[in-house]
């Protein structure tokens, strides 16, 4: 999390054709970086750094990508991220779901966001006229992508990746160079983008990140919680774990007024809240990272880096999720148990044999029609045929003519809770109507309702 507030060189107005770089060194960088977060800007001071340092006299010029692509987009872009990540991470994880799987997504998101974000660098490119353009924003890097395949960035153009783990935006086939700080960020670059041209470098951090020469003897340990510059996930949760393992906190809100409230809240609750002690910005990221034992953060890229240059530990808490693309066949490698070599066979003996199912037996064979074709079922609540006295087992006596019966309503036989016998009242509509015979026939049907 860094403080420092990008400088821009003021240069005059020049358009036309690109210079040729000089023999010894570009002139003039243009740095494309993005107001979202810190991290895209501290990589961006890094590149400026290490540019003045080989380039003595270069002329170094930011711009912000998100300027470019018109009035008021930065703003809308900043609140709609914040708001994915604290209310619908949900949505933030099937975007990048989406741009990771589904290739047409992908293709259209960087088509629209280059035609967006193209026309602004085309000018910044215009009026500036730079010998090479290094980009830290992905937004950034898929402007100047479009750019080079329609003929209109003619100089050298190089993306350097503040993110150790970078999705596809993070990646244009159409640029020279792709510089990441992992060899894990070069397999996903190459899975992004196999024409890709991409490097291991440097971490893109400042010079003032370096190990510590002595480290401090504390009678308990110092952590540092930051998650980064807009202070994203559960941070008090993760500020009350370290307490209870009984180390010192350091932690900073962001100047985040409802993220503050509650690390308050917990420095009152927790029974060693004295130990922690909230900021709202950390002036000196440098010293602090330096100067802790340990390092928390939720997997911000910037925090990731600073904590490596530094050679502290790094813990992450409840890291921010980013789904990335399945490897089936390394996963099933990393389940499989290792195998004695030469006979494929795990380690700890012989093979474990199968368990075997039981042999079915013969599908029972029934002469039963199906139900369908059981005409002599009765339905449920229907009233059974009574035997008249003196009448056989089985017969129910004289049948009456069909005329003497129309009209008549045979009640059912109910028992003490006034359910038809042989059957249940419905949940809603109470207990069954009673039956009446059908004019000129035996069969039964419902009372027509009122």
């Amino acid at each position: 999390m860094n403080t420092d507030t990008p400088t821009t060189t003021a240069t005059s107005t020049r358009t036309g054709p690109a210079p040729a770089p000089g023999p010894a060194h570009p002139r003039r960088v243009l740095l494309v970086t993005g107001g979202i977060g810190e991290g895209h800007h501290a990589a961006a001071r890094a590149v400026e750094e290490r540019a003045r340092r080989a380039w003595p006299g270069v002329e170094v010029v930011w711009t912000d990508t998100l300027d470019g692509m018109g009035r008021g987009t930065g703003p809308v872009f900043r609140a709609i991220y914040a708001g994915c990540m604290r209310r619908f991470s949900w949505l933030y994880e099937l975007y990048f779901w989406l741009l990771w799987h589904v290739r047409p997504f992908r293709a259209g998101t960087r088509a629209v966001i280059g035609a967006w974000s193209g026309r602004g660098l085309a000018r910044q490119l215009a009026r500036h006229s730079p010998d090479l353009v290094v980009a830290t924003f992905p937004e950034g890097i898929t402007g100047l992508g479009a750019l080079r395949r329609r003929g209109r960035l003619p100089m050298p153009a190089v993306a350097v990746m503040a993110d150790p783990a970078p999705h596809p935006l993070w990646v244009d086939p159409g640029l020279d160079l792709h510089l990441v700080s992992t060899g894990a960020a070069t397999a996903l670059v190459r899975r992004a983008a196999p024409d890709a041209r991409v490097r291991v470098a440097a971490l893109p951090v400042s010079s003032r990140f370096t190990p510590p020469p002595v480290e401090a003897a504390r009678a308990r340990p110092q952590v540092y919680v930051s998650c980064g510059s807009m202070a994203f996930g559960d941070v008090a949760a993760a500020c009350a774990a370290v307490l209870d393992a009984g180390a010192d906190v350091l932690v900073s809100s962001g100047r985040n007024a409802a993220v503050r409230r509650r690390l308050c809240a917990v420095g009152r609750t927790h029974p060693r809240g004295a130990a922690m002690r909230v900021v709202d910005w950390v002036d000196d990221p440098a010293a602090a990272t330096r100067d802790c034992d340990v390092v928390v953060a939720n997997a911000s890229g910037a925090t990731t880096l600073e904590a490596l240059a530094c050679a502290r530990p790094l813990l992450l808490f409840a890291p921010i999720v980013r789904p990335r693309p399945r490897d089936r066949r390394a996963a099933r490698r990393r389940r499989a148990r290792p195998r004695v070599p030469g006979t494929g066979r795990p380690h700890g003996g012989a093979r474990r044999p199968r368990p075997r199912r039981p042999p079915r037996g013969p599908r029972r064979i029934t002469a039963r029609p199906p139900r369908r074709h059981r005409p002599h079922r009765r339905r449920r609540g229907a009233r059974r045929p009574r035997p008249a006295p003196g009448a056989a087992p089985g017969h129910a006596g004289p049948t009456a003519p069909a005329g003497a019966l129309a009209g008549r309503v045979v009640p059912a036989r109910r028992n003490a809770r006034g359910t038809p016998a042989g059957g249940r009242a419905h949940p809603h509509r109470g207990p069954r109507r009673p039956r009446r015979l059908a004019r000129g026939t035996g069969r039964t049907h419902p009372r027509p309702g009122p």
